[in-house]
């Protein structure tokens, strides 16, 4: 007695042996898992990354034997290490670096004549005598900078090790990035290998401090990404707060009303108490008897004394910086937007978002070291000379 097998059984036994044989056909075209001759990679793709022309090229060879090349990654060097950040085209649904895409495609026999570039990147760093959790650490510290270079939240949403054309050990991460920035790149990498003398000047400078940087780099991400004036105006106000204090901290300033006052009003001082007891008899004859302001308005005075004024304060620290004081008005609005939400009737509002956005970068870029050429929106290129002052 002979069994008849269905027709649909049949066909489904021939397509997994054609499939079985593409398969090992793929596989022999692949570099063994393990070659001893091909260097492994840390690989992290970055979200929000368009560094522009890079500084290196990749070249990879066409089904027709002909070469085609990208210029698409950037070298730099972090603590005696060399970086890569490279661009990505999509293969397969994924999005790897060029020379992978070329070698994936040509084991499947369908190279294509060009591959476009995508608006990310990875960041590779080899393996070798390299911890993991260090390579995650330091990828962190590049993406946080790469938000002020390039004007929006910048992070690695995936790590692996790259093997040839083979990523393992792979681990994803949620993250959330805009794409809705309007503050531009400020360092476009257009000439000079901008990207890459940043990066190498301002990380020593940023692992000093790495967490007050972190939150500093933050905000500003956040201001750049802000499509409302007086959102980016109020959060660049602060960052100028923010920054200012944090590099006058030890900064002695002269006394503003008396190198040496007549009295010692300092807290707890009998000077102090001797005025305070004056003050307060006659503020409660003269305006009323209920009145009990009396050790704030002193300690008001002392700050008078001992702190300049808010334009005083910047103009010091700007000098100090080797950077243009901030315009009054640019100064005089950061009042009205945190108490009233609003500029000043009389202001420009893209006047002022130009400005208050070139003085925050131009001020961040110098603190973290760089010198150069940099990019403000609605002015154009503009130059920062000369080294920050150590802060």
């Amino acid at each position: 007695m002979t069994l008849s097998v269905p027709r649909w059984v049949s066909m489904f036994a021939a397509f997994f042996r054609l499939l079985r044989r593409w398969f090992r056909r793929r596989s022999s075209n692949l570099p063994p898992r393990h070659a001893t001759d091909m260097p492994s990679f840390y690989e992290f793709l970055l979200l929000n990354v368009d560094f522009g022309l890079g500084d290196l090229r990749t070249v990879w060879r066409r089904l027709d034997g002909h070469e085609g090349f990208a210029v698409d990654k950037i070298e730099f060097q972090i603590e005696g290490r060399a970086w890569l950040l490279r661009k990505c085209v999509e293969c397969d649904y994924d999005l790897v670096p060029i020379d992978v895409a070329a070698e994936l495609a040509r084991a499947s026999g369908r190279l294509p004549s060009a591959m476009p570039l995508q608006p990310l990147c990875v960041l590779q760093v080899q393996t070798e005598g390299f911890d993991e959790a260090l390579a995650g650490e330091t990828a962190d510290d590049i993406c946080w900078l790469l938000r002020l270079a390039l004007g929006r939240k910048v992070a690695w949403s995936r790590r692996g090790i790259r093997h040839g054309v083979r990523l393992e050990s792979v681990s994803m991460r949620a993250v959330q990035v805009s794409t809705k920035g309007v503050g531009g790149h400020a360092l476009s990498n257009f000439s000079d290998q901008t990207i890459k003398r940043f990066l190498e000047r301002a990380h020593p400078i940023f692992v000093q401090h790495a967490e007050w940087w972190r939150v500093t780099l933050d905000w500003f991400a956040f201001a750049q990404e802000a499509q409302v004036i007086q959102v980016t105006g109020l959060i660049a106000s602060m960052l100028l707060d923010r920054v200012t204090k944090w590099s006058l901290a030890e900064y002695k300033f002269p006394k503003q009303i008396d190198e040496q006052l007549k009295t010692d009003i300092e807290p707890g001082t009998a000077g102090r108490k001797a005025l305070e007891a004056k003050l307060d008899a006659l503020l409660k004859a003269e305006i009323s008897p209920k009145w009990n302001q009396t050790n704030a308005l002193v300690e008001k005075i002392r700050e008078w004394n001992n702190q300049p004024s808010y334009p005083k304060k910047i103009g010091a620290f700007f000098g100090q910086v080797h950077l243009p004081v901030p315009a009054r008005d640019v100064l005089d609005n950061r009042h009205t937007l945190a108490h009233d939400g609003e500029l000043k009737s009389a202001v420009d509002g893209r006047e002022y978002y130009l400005a208050i956005t070139e003085v925050i970068t131009a001020l961040l870029l110098k603190l973290l070291g760089y010198s150069g050429k940099y990019y403000v929106l609605g002015t154009g290129e503009k130059v920062l000379g000369g080294e920050a002052t150590a802060v």
